[in-house]
């Protein structure tokens, strides 16, 4: 069915006209009227809150993964971190195991003490 036709539509409107008569008929057809345009204006409404809806979804998605690609920077940052800390803590149990004070020394400074203490031990002369 692909909605009403005259015939149709003429039977509707001689039911109508029995339940209600000739007299109440206009009133009738306003009050049809202005349910018809309450029921456009919440359909127009419903359908500016649905688009809404999408395009505030469609930010969060874009959010979500911006947040993703930083959190994933962060993390490889962190990773590097960890690593060059745990670098730093076996140079600095390294200088100790040999007799070398690691005290306010950076990585540079203990590996090359480290390397000449352990190229006297070994008795071969230092690379520099």
């Amino acid at each position: 069915m692909d909605g009403l036709g005259a015939t149709e539509l003429l039977l509707i409107f001689i039911v109508i006209l029995l339940i209600f008569g000739p007299e109440k008929l206009p009133e009738f057809a306003r009050k049809i009227g202005t349910w018809y345009r309450k029921l456009n204006e919440y359909k127009r409404y419903l359908d500016e809150e649905i688009r809404k809806g999408y395009l505030e979804a469609e930010k969060m998605v874009k959010l979500d993964s911006k947040l993703d690609n930083k959190l994933d920077k962060l993390s490889f940052k962190r990773v590097d971190v960890v690593e060059k800390d745990e670098v730093y803590r076996e140079l600095v149990e390294t200088a100790k195991e040999l007799g070398i004070d690691p005290t306010g020394k950076g990585k540079v400074e203990l590996a090359r003490e480290i390397r000449e203490k352990l190229s006297e031990k070994s008795g071969v002369a230092s690379d520099e």
